[in-house]
Parts: structure tokens; C-alpha cells; sequence
């Protein structure tokens, strides 16, 4: 059997509290009508480095995904985004929601979860709860330090 997965919302007062209902800065996902947001979503390409130094976006649209998909560096390689739009908000920003969430707010998927996901940095902005406002990431809050935490 293979272990669990440790994640940060192990530690978290509130897990999931920064996976529910969160805002993309970009483009027509920022501000786009919605029959853009929903197409947009359909053709983002999202991967892993291989080597394990990050997950990113690596382009939109089929021909993005078949050259990342044969690149060796490149894992995990993904075609679409499973956010669903939420609601848009009055400054135009929409918010999203993920089916791959259970009912306690956490990711079914945590290991396999797309670029965006894994680029959020627990206590870098609101609503993660590790949040500091005017500080930001509070370094005594980082990822490595609260799982060291937790197994002490």
C-alpha cells in the first residue's frame, strides 16, 4: 500500500480554505466573458519539470500539448483544467471551484493536482490562513517548517 501523501493542509486550521473559490490573474480568466473563461479552461497545457523543480502552464492548445507531451523533461503533462467558473466578482476577477475537492475541502487528486494548484505557496495571500497581511509568506509558516513541525 502506498503512504498517504503529507500535505501542508495536514497542519491547516482550515484545510482547503485556499482551494475553495480561488481567482486566476490572467488574461480572459481574470475578466473574460464567460463562454471564454469555460473555452480557455478547455485548452490550457499545464506540466511538471521532470527533474521536480516546479509545475507551470506551459502554453494553450493542442499543438502546446503534443510538443510538451513528447518532451522527456517535462511529467505529468496535462490538456484542460478541471475548475469549474464559481462566480465573477464586481471587479470582473472570477472565482473557481475544483470537482477534484471532497467534501472537507481537500484534493482527491493532491499528488497528480494541475500547475496552478501546486503553484500556490501556503501563506503567500488570502484565504490560506498561514496568511500574514502586510508580510505576506511568514517564513516560520513555510511549507518545510510546519510538515518538521508536524513530525516533531
Amino acid at each position: 500500500m502506498t503512504p498517504a501523501v503529507e500535505t501542508l493542509c495536514d497542519r491547516c486550521a482550515r484545510p482547503g480554505a485556499c482551494c475553495v473559490a480561488f481567482a486566476m490573474t490572467q488574461g480572459v480568466l481574470r475578466d473574460g466573458p464567460a463562454d471564454a473563461v469555460d473555452a480557455t479552461l478547455q485548452t490550457i497545457v499545464t506540466c511538471t519539470a521532470a527533474d521536480g523543480s516546479g509545475s507551470f502552464i506551459y502554453g494553450h492548445g493542442p499543438e502546446d500539448f503534443a510538443r510538451a507531451a513528447t518532451d522527456e523533461r517535462l511529467s505529468n503533462v496535462r490538456l484542460g483544467l478541471p475548475y469549474r467558473r464559481f462566480y465573477q466578482e464586481k471587479t470582473g476577477r472570477w472565482r473557481y471551484l475544483c470537482p477534484l475537492l471532497g467534501l472537507d475541502g481537500r484534493c482527491k487528486d493532491y499528488a497528480h493536482r494541475p500547475a496552478p494548484c501546486r503553484a500556490l505557496t501556503p501563506g503567500e495571500a488570502k484565504p490560506c490562513c498561514h496568511y500574514v497581511k502586510g508580510i505576506g509568506a511568514c517564513p516560520e509558516r513555510s511549507v518545510d517548517y510546519l510538515l518538521a513541525e508536524a513530525r516533531s
